[in-house]
């Protein structure tokens, strides 16, 4: 178990002059959280690996603060040198910070399926 903590200050030079492009006016997010994970063992040479993380913090912007929210999940499973996983996210501004039901204006969610293996050593020692 972790405990997880982030401050993140943006400012741009150029203030934007359309909607062009995304140019931060003094920007600060502040966030706080849990992280946990584990390995449970599931055979010979398999394990199981179960993860979560939720953090929770605002974010100003000129001085205008909005509560923000983010949860990951990870399910993966390992056999021999090869992993495969499932990773999901989700982030949301909040109109209350720890109001879960109240609706801001931002959300998204990411779903992701992957594999990693190691690669066969091929130098000579």
């Amino acid at each position: 178990m972790n405990l997880l903590g982030n401050i993140v200050y943006q400012d741009s030079t150029n203030a934007a002059t359309n909607d062009d492009y995304y140019a931060p006016e003094e920007e600060l997010l502040a966030t706080g959280g849990m992280m946990a994970s584990t390995w449970i063992p599931v055979g010979d040479a398999s394990n199981l690996n179960l993860g979560l993380r939720a953090v929770a913090g605002m974010a100003w912007e000129e001085g205008a603060g909005e509560p923000k929210l983010e949860i990951e999940g990870n399910l993966g499973i390992s056999k021999g040198d090869s992993y495969y996983y499932l990773r999901s996210v989700y982030n949301a501004s909040l109109e209350e910070l720890f109001s879960f039901t109240s609706g801001g204006e931002y959300w998204s969610f990411y779903l992701g399926l992957g594999f990693s293996s190691q690669l066969p050593r091929l130098l000579a020692p």
